[in-house]
């Protein structure tokens, strides 16, 4: 889908003269540096549920990670709740010791169900004596929440609060109180009532709305929630583009999260969406995968987990799971994944980045030093044109149904001032994938209630149009309507719902295989000193290593071993009667040229810092940048930003810039009047019509410069 967002309304046609030059400066020599670094307004460090055993904080993880967020500059921590395990004065004594450490940090945490667990008024009173003196350090407004009663009761002071710093507010909503009468409506005044200065809105929950551990509210184990409880959420977040954390579920998952449950037809093409982060885990413990994505309101850009040793409870396995599966699934890194993530604003621009290290023993790791890796990042700025991008291994009749897209081709995207770019071409074919835990079915109903499990098959994933007796022609169990749903993740198996009261929907199940969608976004900002456009931000593409992992982490080839039974549909056919199989391997050539790390035993997922030279290349895709009224088109070239900070065009010899209009097959061969030339085939660059196209395998930062 594609949504376009704003700070302020669109100028419907270019300004013209905008970006004139005189006839003065075409002569003069290029300086081509980029504007220096500005200083940003904050960076807020978020910190994952940091939990012990007993009556403990992981003190070797907090005090890790709080280094390592000294280093790069961190002004505010959000701790996401379950900060202690027993909310004991000893647990709160050591976290809030190791904070008082770094006097340059605004330390802002909520409550976990963890906190919770002292009967000192539900814990509020201990959490509030020990947290108030950090969080009261905030360098701005801060608002409590009144219970909900509306007269002022303190109850909750300390414990839900709204805290402006700079043109950002953080609203931190802790454990149980989200459920409070009042809650959304207090958030809601928060949100719609801040000043017209504060551009970001940040919302912290200790659980998550789609949690890939326990579910989440949107699957409240106690049938108590469901989407009924989640959409005004969903709507008010994704109205005021927020940014929402949780914790809970030890293990690190971005997506995003719709406002609408899939239409009919399977497509989410009308609806809106936010971010949604689970923070990972900072903590002696993580889990494997389990819950999974919610297909139907959700789509995951990120997954990672990495967990010490789990063996499949031999009482509860299916006939259904072979041996081959079984080992598959106990196949364990005996590692523990630790997480560490901040947004850095600096005006209008989001900066996201998170970083995973893997350890066996704390005490270990804390001495060492860690070894940091970035695998995640996004830019946001409030001026933007977003779309998620969906992988290749989805049904090719989904995407002719107009269901869901695998290309990045994008609609004209204009900033604010009437700049044009733009997406033409690309497919995503380099894509991370991570299998569910077989025994995570099971869960999703076996200690649910009807209500539950009746929502499960209407929320979390994709029905099938299931075939049945002489209608079926399948050799599998059963076939599926590739036009109806949106064709990915498809259950093979079996029947869940038999033998459970008060069912009104059959639900057919087995683990899947989960392929990551890319939330690609062209942001942009006001020209650099020394560009003559605006700068457009290309996010979301050159993300992913094309990693495969089991539900707890060891990683598997996606070159060469098969996802889930199931999984992926069989292309040919009657479109509506169309055979599922395993999910496919990638292509190894393809992977080994974007990827060449992909297979490392601990740097599989590290990004580059580097995006124009480093090893991790993007898919291929077509950019098309329009010149801007006052430009004249042969003075000026398309630039890239490089590490350096310096604008580096994407020519340098100019009889290699082709005068023809963009035609797809220049993704696999130069266009007939560059030929001959000796011009490179893996970046070529057109201007047509006064508009540049460019194929590219990077993202980052694209302007205009003078040639």
């Amino acid at each position: 889908m594609f949504k376009k967002t704003y700070l302020a309304m669109l100028t419907a046609s270019l300004l013209t003269g905008c970006f004139s030059t005189s006839d003065d400066d075409k002569n003069t020599i290029v300086d081509r540096e980029g504007d220096q670094p500005r200083q940003y307004d904050m960076r807020i460090g978020i910190l994952a549920d940091t939990q012990g055993s007993g009556e403990a904080v992981s003190v070797n993880q907090l005090e890790g990670i709080l280094d390592f967020y000294a280093d790069n500059g961190i002004t505010h921590v959000i701790a996401v709740g379950d900060v202690t395990n027993e909310a004991s004065i000893a647990e709160y004594e050591d976290w809030t010791r190791l904070a008082s450490r770094h006097e340059d940090m605004v330390f802002l945490p909520l409550m976990g169900n963890h906190e919770t667990r002292n009967s000192d008024n539900n814990g509020r009173d201990r959490f509030r004596d020990y947290m108030s003196p950090l969080i009261d350090q905030i360098d701005g407004n801060i608002v409590h929440f009144d219970g909900g009663l509306g007269i002022g009761d303190d109850n909750y002071e300390f414990i839900t609060y709204a805290a402006t710093s700079g043109n950002t507010l953080m609203i931190n909503i802790s454990e149980a109180t989200i459920l409070l009468p009042g809650m959304l409506e207090w958030v809601t005044d928060q949100v719609e009532g801040r000043d017209a200065s504060v551009d970001h809105v940040i919302i912290s929950s200790h659980q998550p709305f789609a949690g890939p551990y326990r579910g989440g509210f949107a699957h409240s184990q106690a049938d108590t929630l469901g989407s009924e409880f989640v959409k005004p959420w969903t709507d008010l977040m994704a109205k005021h583009d927020v940014i929402f954390l949780s914790g809970h579920d030890h293990q690190y998952s971005r997506s995003v999260l719709y406002t609408d449950t899939l239409a009919e037809n399977g497509s989410h093409a009308d609806s809106d969406f936010f971010h949604h982060i689970v923070a990972g885990n900072a903590s002696e413990k993580s889990y494997y995968l389990r819950q999974g994505e919610f297909e139907q309101i959700q789509s995951w850009v990120m997954f990672r987990t990495t967990m010490q040793g789990r063996t499949l409870d031999a009482n509860n396995r299916r006939d259904e799971w072979t041996d081959e599966m079984v080992a598959r699934d106990e196949l364990r890194p005996d590692q523990v994944q630790i997480n560490a993530s901040w947004i850095t604003i600096t005006d209008d621009l989001v900066e996201y980045e998170a970083y995973y290290d893997d350890l066996a023993d704390s005490a270990e790791w804390l001495a060492g030093g860690g070894d940091w890796k970035l695998f995640d990042r996004f830019t946001n700025t409030k001026d933007r044109c977003d779309k998620v991008i969906f992988p290749t291994s989805v049904a090719s009749v989904s995407v002719e149904a107009g269901l869901i897209d695998t290309n990045y081709q994008m609609s004209d995207c204009y900033s604010s001032s009437g700049t044009m770019a733009r997406l033409l071409d690309g497919e995503n074919n380099v894509y991370n994938r991570v299998d569910q835990g077989l025994e995570g079915a099971d869960y999703m109903t076996g200690s649910k209630g009807p209500l539950y499990r009746n929502n499960l098959p209407k929320y979390l994933k994709h029905q099938a149009e299931i075939t049945s007796g002489a209608d079926n022609q399948s050799d599998r169990d059963y076939q599926v309507d590739g036009t109806k749903m949106m064709g990915f993740n498809h259950p093979k198996g079996f029947e869940l719902s038999s033998g459970f009261a008060g069912l009104t929907t059959d639900v057919y199940w087995f683990p899947h295989t989960i392929d990551m969608k890319k939330l690609v976004s062209l942001n942009w900002s006001p020209a650099h000193q020394n560009t003559l456009s605006e700068v457009l931000d290309i996010s979301g593409i050159q993300g992913q290593t094309g990693v495969y992992s089991n539900p707890v982490g060891y990683m598997l080839d996606i070159t060469y071993d098969e996802g889930r039974p199931g999984t992926q549909i069989v292309e040919g056919g009657d479109p509506t009667r169309l055979d599922v199989q395993n999910k496919q391997p990638l292509d190894a050539a393809l992977m080994r040229a974007k990827s060449p790390n992909r297979m490392h035993e601990t740097r599989n997922m590290e990004l580059d810092r580097d995006l124009r030279d480093g090893n991790l290349r993007a898919d291929d895709f077509v950019i098309e940048f329009a010149v801007p009224a006052g430009l004249e088109a042969d003075q000026v070239i398309l630039a890239h930003l490089d590490s350096s900070n310096v604008w580096q065009p994407l020519l340098s010899d100019y009889q290699c810039l082709s005068s023809q209009e963009y035609n797809s097959a220049y993704m696999n061969t130069l266009p007939s009047d560059l030929q001959g030339k000796g011009c490179n085939e893996e970046l070529i660059v057109g201007l047509y019509d006064g508009r540049f196209w460019a194929k590219v395998d990077f993202e980052g930062n694209f302007a205009l410069v003078q040639r």
